[in-house]
């Protein structure tokens, strides 16, 4: 129990964390990421964007749940979880937020501005 207990705590954390960074958030209908994953995003310039996929997110509190970061690129923001995107790479498998976030803020300098 405990470990779901660390799990359902971290999820919490990272949710929060991106929902107060104001991440913008659509599903993976087009199954790129994951299917139906959730996916978190902010543009860091005209056609790149951060995205934070979170695998699992519907199976319930008992399953592993995890987020993973990347880089893509889309035409528009209304593109993400709708088409593929023009170019991705991870980042980081299994982020956690918000331990990991210097690495988020250190991306959208680099890649933003």
């Amino acid at each position: 129990m405990k470990a779901y207990s660390y799990l359902n705590q971290h999820v919490e954390k990272t949710l929060k964390w991106l929902t107060r960074m104001n991440f913008s958030k659509a599903v993976d209908s087009c199954k790129e990421y994951a299917p139906q994953s959730m996916l978190y995003f902010m543009q860091l310039s005209n056609k790149k964007f951060i995205v934070v996929s979170h695998s699992n997110y519907k199976r319930g509190k008992n399953i592993s749940q995890g987020f993973d970061l990347w880089i893509a690129e889309y035409d528009r923001a209304s593109d993400i979880g709708n088409k593929k995107a023009t170019s991705m790479s991870n980042v980081k498998s299994a982020i956690h937020l918000p331990e990991d976030s210097k690495l988020i803020n250190d991306l959208s300098t680099k890649v933003g501005g």
